[in-house]
């Protein structure tokens, strides 16, 4: 039932997911499984919602997020980030 901020680093190929251990409904924002919030400097989010094919350019199929039951995951394709590059969201 509390906000939590995670800054954690993703290797492509990985998935990252979200538990709603709550017992209240979550709402998703974005709602649209195609997107994620810009990141700005430091680790804050602005409420602008940024493509995930926009962030991840080479890969195919393009990333989105998938609900089941009460956890939402999004897996990051393998190549789909340059090497030694990071990408925020």
């Amino acid at each position: 039932d509390d906000d939590e901020t995670k800054k954690e680093i993703i290797t492509p190929g990985d998935s990252v997911s979200i538990e709603n251990s709550g017992s209240r409904p979550l709402e998703y924002i974005p709602p649209n499984p195609s997107q994620v919030l810009k990141v700005e400097k430091g680790d804050h989010c602005k409420d602008e919602p940024v493509e995930l094919a926009a962030l991840f350019k080479g890969s195919a199929p393009t990333p989105a997020w998938t609900e089941a039951q009460s956890t939402r995951s999004l897996t990051v394709p393998a190549g789909s980030v340059p090497e030694k590059e990071t990408i925020p969201f």
